[in-house]
């Protein structure tokens, strides 16, 4: 018998192979495609994170430059971004440049931080391979992305005055012993010392320094309700009494400290004064700066603030960094 004239029409030996194999070519580069796309979409996350992280990290040395000069961010921009990578690939900082208020490059981040530097822009790129892609006539070997990120220093605006204690921030006592300044004085500005930052200090206990208050009766508490609205620098009051207030603003920031609750573990925002010009005879001292501290409670008598150097809050804040620790810093990122 003819087996020839038994097949079925249209069928021939090869035919169901050779679709099968074109359908696998077709479901392999659509495979390929969205594994090697979902791989460089999750890089280019990540190379924005570097690179958000990296001008975050170059801000915050560009707030710290104004008390220390000689600072340079690439170091810090650096190590954040090594830090924010896949496997697949490495982060290259292709420019890490100081800009002003208007994003306008004022130097290099290799360099030291120049006066008129308000922020830091960072660009990162990367390459990694590519993995389906590769083996597809014609498909590239690897890929590339890349991001870019501003971040600024930024002075807050509306910010609470109302805290239960008045900081004395110079010659300010130590929990552990001995004093130390919150505050140091150059070409008539008061700005923070840095050795300062994360010290434990007595805010309130019943021998405080008195920062040239006529009162023998002066224990740190502040007179929140009459400092309300008031802004740095000017003349806050104390209380003499024997009890801290509350404050009418949560503290938007971690373990911030809550409107309407006790002022202990958590992180108030304070007013700190200084001891010239002394006491103006009305239960007031002259206040430059408001700084965030961690508020404990040793007794009932006592409470001590740890100095919270880099605590980021919330909120509205304004450029025009000018190096002077009048209030609370934003180190937020714009692009």
């Amino acid at each position: 018998m003819n087996r020839e004239a038994r097949r079925p029409p249209g069928a021939y030996p090869g035919q169901m192979l050779i679709l099968v194999a074109a359908a696998m070519i077709a479901l392999i580069g659509i495979l390929g495609l969205a594994i090697d796309l979902g791989v460089s979409m999750t890089e280019r996350r990540t190379m924005q994170n570097a690179a958000d992280a990296g001008a975050l990290a170059g801000a915050r040395v560009v707030a710290k430059a104004a008390a220390t000069s000689g600072l340079k961010a690439f170091t810090d921009v650096q190590s954040v971004v090594d830090s924010n990578h896949m496997v697949t690939g490495l982060p290259t900082i292709n420019s890490c440049s100081y800009v002003d208020d208007t994003d306008k490059v004022v130097g290099d981040c290799a360099d030291g931080v120049p006066s008129t530097a308000t922020g830091v822009r960072v660009r990162v790129s990367e390459q990694h391979p590519t993995f389906f892609l590769r083996i597809m006539p014609g498909g590239p070997k690897t890929a590339s992305t890349g991001a870019t990120a501003i971040a600024h220093v930024q002075e807050m605006t509306n910010v609470p005055a109302d805290g239960p204690f008045l900081v004395c921030g110079v010659a300010t006592k130590l929990a552990a012993g001995g004093s130390m300044n919150i505050l140091t004085q150059s070409d008539g500005s008061w700005l923070l010392n840095e050795a300062a930052v994360g010290q434990t200090f007595i805010i309130h206990a019943p021998q405080v320094n008195q920062c040239g208050s006529q009162s023998n009766s002066f224990k740190g508490f502040a007179n929140g309700s009459a400092n309300r609205g008031l802004t740095v620098p000017g003349w806050f009051g104390y209380s003499t009494g024997d009890a801290a207030g509350q404050v009418s603003a949560s503290v938007n920031g971690i373990q911030g400290c809550q409107a309407g609750q006790p002022v202990v573990n958590c992180v108030a925002l304070l007013p700190v004064a200084v001891a010239n010009p002394p006491d103006n005879g009305n239960k007031q001292l002259w206040t430059v700066a408001i700084m965030a501290f961690y508020i404990t409670q040793p007794n009932s008598n006592t409470h001590y603030g740890v100095l919270m150097g880099a605590y980021t809050v919330s909120g509205g804040g304004q450029d025009g960094w000018n190096g002077q620790y009048t209030g609370p810093i934003v180190v937020r990122l714009t692009e």
